[in-house]
């Protein structure tokens, strides 16, 4: 069983992995106009999530925690709202789909059980 710390520092890097994969799908986006909208919603959205949580570990105080996690839960959701949309008007890379599709239901996961 993992402590607190350990789960923590877990979630962390699977954020800023999932940061990551959103910066890279968003560099092989079409050149469309349609891509390009969903594309920034997507990376602004994708990466807030990392460092939104990030914030959410650094808080003074509980209120603060759940500030930070509810813009995590927001953010996370307008990413797969931002990739659901792509993916039925865009051509995709499956992999990298699959990818942040998985990484993004583990953390709305992970946070909705933490916020609780």
């Amino acid at each position: 069983m993992q402590s607190r710390l350990e789960r923590i520092k877990e979630l962390q890097d699977r954020t800023k992995r999932f940061a990551v994969a959103v910066v890279r799908f968003f560099s092989r986006l079409p050149q469309t106009e349609a891509a390009s909208v969903i594309g920034r919603q997507l990376l602004r959205a994708g990466t807030s999530v990392a460092a939104n949580y990030r914030a959410a570990c650094r808080a003074q105080s509980a209120a603060d925690v759940i500030s930070k996690i509810s813009i995590v839960l927001e953010e996370t959701v307008l990413a797969r709202i931002a990739r659901g949309c792509r993916h039925h008007r865009i051509t995709l890379d499956t992999t990298a789909h699959c990818r942040m599709s998985s990484t993004s239901q583990d953390i709305l996961g992970v946070t909705r059980h933490r916020k609780s």
